[in-house]
């Protein structure tokens, strides 16, 4: 507002957001910041060093595994990590039943002749035997694509002698077992309304409801699921929904995309999301590999831009609030985005992308961040995918930092030269705080000149623990990990602007030389209120502070 009121008694017009405008609303509570889409597909790394960055920085909560002699070996670890959910593929199990002895576990080749029930009842007893309660059983994968999946004339083969007698053996086994199913390659209303009726009729049905989104289009993710709780609904049914895969081949590395699915997953209040990455297998069909699904490099493990949207995420916490997109919900282009507020650290954050050009940012009912006070330090920190988004980066980049002012109840900001295939994250402090500790900070470098990757410091070892179990379909709210999560570690880098800059832009007025009068007008208009408003602050301040 002060800008806004300085400019226009300069006479200048005012610099309006051409992409639109995202709306944060602070009183808009929308449940604890639980992480819960921070959900990955095979891609662990067995047999092979850990990436060296640490993996409980992503603070991951779902993964979705299934071949024998690997995810029985993993699964301690990505309990370790924070996993609070291990979907087991039994289809996959069952496929890769008579393969090689892998480390000792699981892989016995009398188990060629076993029929699919079988399998599924070896899977769970051990599970059982094991005391693994965060263990899900993910019954078929996309049976709709590998399977006849016709139900004209009554439930196909996949359902009749492979789902149905499944389900009722592990339930047996290990009665109150979570089942996720069907795992449809995509949402086909049709076929999905007639396996949920016919389960329903057979006593069988899943604990959650799955299906993938591998679509050119993630901004129809809410709307999907919306429109599969109506189809439930109709049912009588209301069960939590898993989109236990998304990205469309090609697509894994885009971290644009990577915003808008968890933006779209936050509103749409899924149990759970994976990110998958068919376009980056490494070592053949399997996705088994240690890229992490897109966010580390083959071989190396160096950090990918996707990597630090998940970093930007896992740095969300206390409560998540609303957000507006610019399309107003629409479906069609536009910035798009997620927000969080936390009194606890004083910090509120939005992690946005999805289009180009500039956007304007505004902050109401600020009195429910009220930690924030009357000034607000703002920091911008940016990714961008530079391609495909698979070249290694050491970091992210700073797009803004400054000190801007709250009047009635509310905070604008407005962002320039945004960059399409770019994520964005705006951190809010008060002024007088210490730095927010968030991700990685390599200096003010842009993504796309930071192309090295220098290798961070290994992670302490620690020794996994199954701890106790939480199940992944909580209600909003009762998070898992519902609590202050520490921030990844720092990242090397060229050092930031000078210490004592209470206002940078970093964006069109950016091109000025040090020291050298700005020649765009506004930018000289700007340039005047970062002074006057240093001096009001410094003014303010207290002594050492």
């Amino acid at each position: 507002m002060l800008i806004l009121t300085i400019l226009m008694v300069l006479g200048i017009p005012a610099r309006t957001a051409a992409g639109g405008t995202l709306h944060i609303d602070m009183a808009d509570g929308l449940g604890a910041a639980t992480h819960r889409y921070s959900g990955f597909l095979y891609s662990w790394w067995t047999g092979k060093a850990p990436p060296a960055w640490g993996l409980k920085d992503l603070k991951p909560q779902t993964w979705r595994v299934g071949y024998w002699g690997t995810w029985d070996s993993e699964y301690p670890s990505m309990v370790g990590a924070g996993v609070q959910q291990v979907q087991i593929i039994v289809s996959d199990a069952y496929r890769n039943r008579g393969a090689t002895l892998i480390n000792g576990h699981s892989h016995d080749p009398s188990w060629e002749s076993k029929s699919f029930v079988d399998i599924a009842a070896e899977i769970v007893a051990m599970v059982k035997s094991k005391g693994w309660s965060r263990a899900a059983f993910d019954i078929e994968n996309e049976p709709d694509v590998f399977r006849a999946d016709d139900w004209s004339a009554g439930p196909p083969a996949w359902y009749r002698d492979e789902y149905l007698p499944s389900v009722r053996k592990i339930r047996e086994i290990l009665p109150g077992a979570v089942i996720v199913g069907p795992s449809y390659f995509s949402y086909k209303e049709g076929n999905l309304r007639k396996f949920l009726a016919q389960a329903r009729a057979d006593g069988v049905l899943p604990s959650i409801f799955s299906f993938h989104f591998l679509e050119w289009n993630p901004r129809i993710l809410q709307k999907t699921a919306d429109a599969a709780r109506a189809m439930m609904a109709g049912l009588g049914l209301d069960l939590p929904i898993s989109i236990n895969e998304v990205f469309e081949p090609g697509h894994c590395g885009f971290v644009q995309e990577a915003v808008l699915y968890l933006a779209q997953a936050e509103r749409a209040r899924l149990d759970s999301m994976m990110h998958a990455s068919w376009d980056d297998m490494g070592d053949g069909s399997t996705g088994d590999n240690p890229c992490f699904d897109c966010l580390l490099t083959i071989p190396g493990q160096q950090t990918r831009p996707a990597y630090f949207v998940y970093a930007f995420y896992a740095s969300m916490s206390g409560k998540m609030v609303g957000l507006t997109p610019a399309d107003s919900g629409s479906g069609a282009s536009g910035f798009d985005g997620l927000a969080s507020s936390d009194p606890a650290s004083k910090t509120a954050r939005v992690l946005f992308g999805g289009d180009s050009g500039s956007v304007r940012l505004v902050f109401s009912n600020l009195g429910s961040a009220s930690y924030l006070g009357d000034a607000v330090h703002v920091r911008v920190d940016t990714v961008s995918s530079g391609g495909n988004g698979h070249a290694p980066i050491s970091g992210p980049g700073k797009q803004f930092e400054g000190d801007l002012p709250v009047a009635s109840n509310a905070l604008t900001v407005d962002l320039d030269n945004l960059a399409p295939d770019a994520a964005y994250l705006v951190t809010l402090t008060p002024v007088n705080a210490p730095p927010p500790s968030t991700i990685p900070d390599p200096g003010t470098n842009e993504p796309s000149v930071n192309g090295g990757s220098t290798a961070p410091p290994s992670p302490s070892p620690s020794t996994p623990t199954e701890g106790n179990a939480v199940p992944a379909n909580n209600a909003a709210g009762d998070s898992p990990r519902d609590t202050a999560q520490p921030a990844p570690p720092e990242a090397s880098g060229q050092a930031a602007g000078p210490a004592d800059a209470d206002l940078r832009f970093v964006g069109g007025c950016a091109q000025a030389p040090a020291g050298s009068p700005p020649s765009d007008p506004l930018c000289a208009a700007l340039a005047l209120i970062a002074l006057v408003w240093t001096a009001r602050r410094r003014r303010r301040r207290k002594p050492g502070g």
